[in-house]
């Protein structure tokens, strides 16, 4: 389709989870927000069941409340039955079920209730959805990877801690980078380089003709998990990270969910830009079959990492999902590498997953490499396989 100066692509697509995904909302469920009932998990207004009650059990609704939350918790998960009505409903992951079944009671020692707070999942008026912007940072990410022939940098870690956050360092590498802007310069300066141009401009930048919507909202597809965080020493306790309310997937229940999306490409025509707007522009044109050789270029990078450091680990479940996850990566390799990429998003995609450190030159694997890794029981968060359709 012609538009303008610039040629439209605009089709279908379909994202489908490989491994639970989270995409957070910044709000957290308290335990009397929602009810686990008979292994099934309702996100509920309690307003509305008050409402619903007859008049006596109002009148006890309002005692019990004024008991305390604990109390109240345990009397509400006692009366509730789906007649009284709930906002959606989700599966529950069994570990998290046997937690939220010991603890309705009340919490033994001081901060066991935190360990029932739920990080909801992302939503508009309609229902759960994955946002287009998550799926274009991994777009852009691993556009920026593969592009990289000269990918060079430095980080450190605060010498307080041996873990994340990092650091950014001076060209001498010794010396981090504290100012915000400055960090924030130098990763434009790194991206320009990338992209050939002289300075990070909007105008300058290729993804600005790129457009990802929204995915289709998907019923029935939220399930309640626990997370937690393994080290790459297997003599060391996991550590828990708490509850969230993730994306059903092929690998964790045996079937497809499949979420719909949009995606629109506007290539420039051959002469668009004269003059001096070249100093300041690349008539780059990025195609979709591109990106997704680029997506799937490091898929295998990250896949490749995984595989060591969760066999290092002497876990042989998660090690197993990841050869799971690549049989997938090879099959599309094999059949469909234009029209198929496996892609990683949301909260425990990893540090390798949203940065360049994997095609980094100034990588030093003893410190710049995650000592941890993000699981949902066995699985590595984030997996996903985006379809054209």
């Amino acid at each position: 389709m012609k538009f303008g100066t610039m040629d439209l692509d605009s089709s279908l697509y379909e994202l489908i989870p490989i491994t639970p995904i989270h995409i957070g909302s910044g709000n957290e469920l308290l335990p009397y927000n929602y009810v686990i009932k008979n292994g099934v998990y309702y996100k509920i207004d309690i307003t509305e069941i008050y409402e619903s009650l007859p008049e006596k059990e109002k009148e006890t609704f309002e005692r019990e409340i004024g008991k305390g939350i604990i109390n109240f918790r345990s009397y509400l998960n006692r009366i509730y039955n789906e007649k009284l009505g709930y906002i959606y409903k989700g599966e529950v992951e069994e570990s998290f079920n046997e937690v939220y079944c010991r603890k309705l009671n009340g919490a033994v020692r001081i901060n066991e209730e935190n360990q029932l707070i739920i990080k909801e999942f992302i939503e508009s008026f309609k229902g759960k959805y994955i946002p287009g912007s998550s799926i274009k940072g991994a777009l852009r990410t691993a556009f920026l990877s593969e592009e990289g022939d000269d990918i060079n940098y430095k980080l450190g870690r605060k010498k307080d801690s041996k873990t994340a956050p990092f650091v950014l360092l001076d060209d001498s590498g010794k010396f981090p980078i504290t100012n915000k802007r400055q960090v924030a310069d130098k990763a434009k300066e790194i991206e320009a380089k990338i992209l050939k141009i002289r300075r990070l401009d909007p105008k300058a930048d290729p993804f600005k003709n790129i457009s990802v919507g929204d995915t289709s909202v998907v019923e029935d597809a939220v399930k309640v998990f626990s997370m937690e965080r393994v080290s790459k020493n297997p003599e060391k306790n996991s550590m828990p990270m708490g509850n969230i309310e993730g994306v059903k997937s092929l690998l964790s229940c045996g079937k497809e969910i499949s979420f719909t999306f949009r995606m629109s490409f506007k290539n420039y025509r051959e002469g668009t830009f004269k003059g001096k707007v070249r100093d300041i522009i690349k008539e780059t044109n990025i195609l979709q079959k591109n990106l997704f050789g680029y997506l799937n270029a490091k898929a295998r990078k990250i896949l490749d990492d995984e595989l060591v450091f969760f066999k290092e680990n002497k876990n042989k479940e998660s090690e197993k999902v990841c050869k799971e996850i690549e049989k997938i990566l090879n099959k599309i390799m094999e059949e469909s590498p234009e029209d198929e990429a496996l892609i990683r998003i949301g909260q425990g995609a990893g540090f390798n997953s949203s940065t360049f450190n994997l095609y980094n030159k100034g990588r030093n694997i003893k410190i710049n490499d995650p000592k941890t890794k993000v699981v949902t029981d066995i699985y590595p968060m984030g997996w996903a396989l985006i379809r054209k359709k």
